[in-house]
């Protein structure tokens, strides 16, 4: 009985959780593996030299990311309430 009435509360910690993770620069750079370059920094990177052009592709790949990710939890919680 408990489980269902908190699910709306979860989903919509988990997402605030999502967004606040994908927008954290440091915790990226300090978290990834050598070699590898998440998309934020590798667009953080490119901005910051001025290489707006070539940011433009990682910036569209997260904000699709993400709106698939969102759209997922609105129709997950649309079925659920």
């Amino acid at each position: 009985v408990t489980l269902p009435s908190i699910r709306p509360g979860v989903v919509a910690g988990m997402v605030l959780v999502f967004v606040i993770a994908m927008k954290e620069l440091p915790i990226a750079f300090l978290l990834s593996p050598t070699g590898f370059r998440p998309l934020s920094i590798t667009m953080f990177s490119r901005t910051s030299e001025g290489m707006l052009v070539e940011a433009a592709p990682y910036a569209a790949a997260i904000m699709a990311f993400s709106a698939i990710f969102v759209g997922f939890v609105l129709r997950h919680d649309k079925k659920a309430g």
